[in-house]
């Protein structure tokens, strides 16, 4: 009679153990209980770890092979259409990568989501949008794609606001 629950015992503690391998996680009652995250902590969180659209057609052409910390938000210094913010880029930078993503003149939006990403990927504490370049001659069947371009830059002294 003791052996049978002893068995049982074992049994259902073995199979509890290769359930929870198989699923790859612990037994509700062995985790930690942790404060619940709202909503929007959970939305923030999912965006941040979700590569975004494009991002694998950037193409990078890194100046230096210094390893750095990534960051989710560079500055953003639009030059492609108003040469007024020219000005606000911080004269104490360095260039650290040109970041170059080809598609169709209605995909802007989206290559330069996919720049801004990856430059904050290397690291980059700002990038500096630069005018789109058309890809192929007027006369050619591809004439609505354009190469967007980026500089992803570091501060390398004080940043002016």
């Amino acid at each position: 009679m003791k052996n049978s629950k002893w068995t049982t015992l074992l049994l259902g503690v073995c199979s509890l153990a290769i359930a929870t391998a198989l699923l790859g996680g612990t037994p509700a009652s062995a985790q930690e209980t942790n404060a619940p995250m709202t909503k929007a902590e959970k939305k923030k969180a999912d965006r941040e770890d979700k590569p975004v659209l494009h991002a694998k057609r950037v193409k990078v052409l890194a100046y230096d092979s210094t390893v750095r910390k990534p960051i989710t938000h560079p500055d953003i210094f639009d030059i492609s259409r108003n040469t007024s913010q020219t000005n606000q880029v911080p004269k104490a930078n360095k260039v650290i990568a040109r970041l170059s993503c080809e598609g169709r003149v209605n995909e802007e939006s989206e290559m330069i989501t996919a720049i801004i990403y990856r430059a904050g990927k290397l690291g980059a504490e700002g990038v500096v949008i630069l005018p789109p370049e058309r890809n192929g001659n007027i006369w050619s069947v591809f004439a609505s794609r354009k190469v967007f371009l980026a500089n992803a830059i570091v501060y390398t002294g004080v940043k002016s606001e």
